[in-house]
């Protein structure tokens, strides 16, 4: 079967210059692959009337389907509608619906709608409409026998949620797209190098199979494509058994999503310690919506006096010891179940830098703990990076340890 392909448009001087950076190209793409549509190129162009015509020509010249963000809104330099209104010598018409629309939000706003508003209300004679359920702008579709143009805003939220309302069902109606199966396995602790030697055998074999990977600060994801209706499913089991305990998810969840729907069916309830992460932990764990079943909360314990008084780490321990250190973690593991009453408590506490280390205790140094009240198990790491790149690294790197913990694989 022939692949449906598509070229994306994106559209604003703001995009050229540097001053905004284009999230919408990375978002479309990605959405068009997984639906089992080819992206051919992805164009951006400035503001200016011209170029935006010659980029729809030459995107139409090789393609089923143009996509373009931007140049949709009211002010005198979006020029997108206008563009492609000259390219098919079709007017532009008030669109009533819209119109109606747009004076029933401003009327809302309590604000006296300015006559350039009325802008976003021409359409291009015979367009279909896009309805925006976030913003103002509506999108539009053109479609000229098996060619679709389709115009989106430039704002992210408000592309992203009329790409899956209405853009997606309308391609899978107009175009025979080939069955797609996705899979993304996520894992941490491992560097890419690493997860390529051990699947070298498995994707030799699986040669059906596309793998991409695709690493963060925080792990790695592998990505795997194939094309057809079966036969995914083993690779994955495969691939897996090859990277325990490092996976923590086949699917794209978040570490905190995972280690949440292990505590809920667990029945256990979290409590945490954290000193160089900040707070980041706790914010990770409470971005899970229900986070509140079985997280009875935390504190950042940043000073010796807080580790102490509200903690339970002995003084003594952090004068043998230091703050940074095996001992210290583990108290504060233990010091924030017992005194928050939980079934298991972590604890991080490490040097994020950019200053404070020394050949003994570098920058980048973690200690992180989990405790029950059978046992308290502390795993000491090394990371590299930017202050804020350490953070994230380590508040990822104690969840996944409750996650071992709980599920008890800590090696």
């Amino acid at each position: 079967m022939a692949r449906v392909r598509a070229e994306i448009i994106i559209v604003g001087d703001e995009l050229i210059t540097g001053e905004v950076m284009d999230i919408n190209s990375y978002f479309i793409a990605k959405r068009f692959r997984d639906m089992g549509v080819e992206v051919t190129k992805i164009t951006t162009v400035g503001d200016v009337r011209e170029e935006i015509k010659e980029a729809f020509l030459r995107a139409m010249e090789k393609n089923e389907i143009i996509l373009s963000s931007g140049g949709l809104g009211p002010t005198l330099d979006d020029h997108t509608k206008e563009a492609v209104a000259d390219i098919l010598k079709k007017r532009l018409v008030i669109d009533d619906s819209i119109l109606l629309k747009l004076k029933k939000r401003f009327k809302e706003q309590g604000v006296a709608m300015p006559g350039l508003a009325t802008k976003q209300a021409l359409v291009p004679k015979g367009a279909t409409i896009i309805e925006n359920p976030v913003g103002m702008a509506p999108g539009i579709i053109i479609s000229i026998n098996k060619k679709s143009l389709i115009l989106l805003p430039g704002t992210p939220e408000e592309l992203k949620r009329m790409f899956e309302d209405s853009v997606i069902p309308y391609i899978e109606g107009k175009y025979s797209l080939p069955p797609i199966q996705i899979a993304v396995i996520r894992t941490t602790n491992l560097l890419e190098t690493e997860i390529q030697d051990r699947l070298a055998k498995i994707m030799k074999k699986a040669n059906n199979v596309r793998f991409s990977f695709h690493p963060t600060t925080t792990g790695v994801d592998i990505k795997m494509y194939l094309e057809g209706k079966r036969g995914l499913k083993k690779v994955i089991k495969e691939v897996e058994s090859y990277l325990v305990p490092n996976v923590y998810a086949i699917e794209e969840k978040e570490i905190e999503e995972v280690v949440g729907e292990i505590l809920r069916r667990k029945n256990m309830l979290l409590s945490v310690a954290e000193s160089c992460t900040g707070g980041l932990v706790q914010h990770r764990i409470t971005n899970v919506p229900g986070s509140s079943e079985y997280f009875k909360g935390g504190i950042v314990a940043y000073s010796n006096e807080i580790k102490i008084s509200e903690c339970g780490v002995k003084e003594a321990t952090l004068k043998e010891h230091g703050a940074v250190s095996e001992e210290v973690a583990r108290e504060l593991a233990e010091g924030i179940r017992e005194r928050y009453k939980a079934d298991v408590g972590i604890s991080v506490t490490g040097i994020a830098g950019p200053s404070g280390g020394t050949k003994e205790k570098p920058v980048g140094l973690v200690y992180m703990a989990v405790s029950d009240k059978e046992e308290t198990v502390v795993e000491k790491r090394v990371f590299k990076g930017t202050r804020k790149m350490i953070k994230m690294q380590a508040a990822v790197a104690v969840l996944d340890l409750l996650r071992r913990f709980l599920l008890e694989i800590i090696e």
